[in-house]
């Protein structure tokens, strides 16, 4: 039997096993699915689940499986059907749901998820941020940010970086970039990602092989795939096919 095939068996055996009443269970295999890229199945299992025994993080495992999965809509229904149950959400039911609206890109959604949230957590207005950006509102992820003041990371920094690169603001993004850096905030490379991003839309060849370079320079920092690729669709968009076969 194929490591596929045995794969599946273990699932459908674990599968049998929430037949009874193990809701512990049948949160991995929610939590499984959803990593799997089988959010129908998730659904399944949750369904199969009696409305009394689901906990905020059996709620929080099925909406995440949709999030994972790029189905904003079905995950916010999930969200809705756990306020209606009146199960509280926790951080990370919110940073899922976050996600979710993300998927959707519907400003509207965004901004009444984000009027429910606790705003003293650092790690849900990051999410907001990053939210906002995908959602297509500069602004509304920029008015976030400047009231974090006192709270910005990295993490807080890199969002707004990309926010502006998702939106074509590229000479903000590189600006915001500098800013986190003046601040003490060591770019790592997820913020590296976005910045040559930014640089590859933009078509700024110079500025993206010297950030290239710095990675591994100033921070040690290995160029990943994730980089070069960055890199290898601004030497196409600058008209150098030929550079971009042979690196």
């Amino acid at each position: 039997m194929g490591s596929g095939a045995a794969a599946e068996e273990l699932l459908q055996r674990l599968r049998h096993a929430v037949q009874g009443p193990d809701v512990v269970v049948a949160t991995g295999l929610i939590q499984l699915y959803g990593r799997l890229g089988r959010a129908g199945d998730a659904r399944e299992i949750f369904d199969g689940i009696v409305s009394s025994k689901k906990d905020v993080v059996l709620w929080t495992a099925m909406l995440a499986a949709f999030a994972r999965n790029g189905q904003g809509r079905p995950a916010l229904e999930i969200f809705r059907e756990m306020d209606l149950e009146g199960v509280t959400p926790n951080k990370i039911t919110m940073l899922a749901a976050l996600e979710a609206c993300s998927c959707l890109g519907s400003l509207a959604i965004a901004k009444a998820v984000h009027s429910t949230l606790d705003h003293q957590s650092l790690d849900l207005q990051n999410g907001s941020i990053g939210m906002f950006g995908r959602c297509g509102s500069v602004e509304a992820a920029r008015e976030i940010f400047d009231a974090m003041e006192s709270q910005r990371n990295l993490v807080s920094y890199t969002a707004m970086v990309a926010a502006y690169a998702q939106n074509g603001h590229f000479g903000d993004a590189e600006g915001l970039f500098r800013s986190m850096q003046l601040q003490g905030h060591a770019p790592d490379e997820v913020s590296f990602t976005c910045l040559l991003f930014a640089f590859s839309h933009a078509g700024l060849l110079q500025q993206g092989w010297e950030h290239l370079v710095s990675m591994k320079a100033d921070y040690g920092i290995s160029p990943s795939p994730q980089h070069y690729g960055c890199m290898l669709d601004l030497l196409a968009r600058r008209g150098y096919p030929k550079i971009q076969i042979q690196i």
